[in-house]
């Protein structure tokens, strides 16, 4: 069995654009995919990390889940 480090002291975000015609590396499937969302917001909400703006956490949720609307994210995240 192989497993992968994920380091959430390096994001960095790629326009979908840029995304659109390269071929998916490895795409996470559900509870896999829930897991990471759960690690990253756990990581970006501990006291001393920095204080991401509202439309860059509804941009790295939707990258996730791109079938929740920013609208569903808000209402989830009040």
């Amino acid at each position: 069995m192989r497993g992968f480090l994920v380091d959430f002291s390096h994001i960095f975000s790629i326009p979908m654009n840029e995304l659109k015609n390269q071929q998916p590396l490895l795409r996470l499937k559900s509870p896999w995919r829930e897991q990471l969302l759960n690690r990253y917001i756990g990581y970006s909400l501990r006291i001393g990390t920095l204080d991401y703006a509202k439309a860059g956490i509804n941009e790295t949720i939707r990258a996730f889940f791109p079938e929740l609307t920013t609208e569903q994210i808000d209402k989830r995240m009040k």
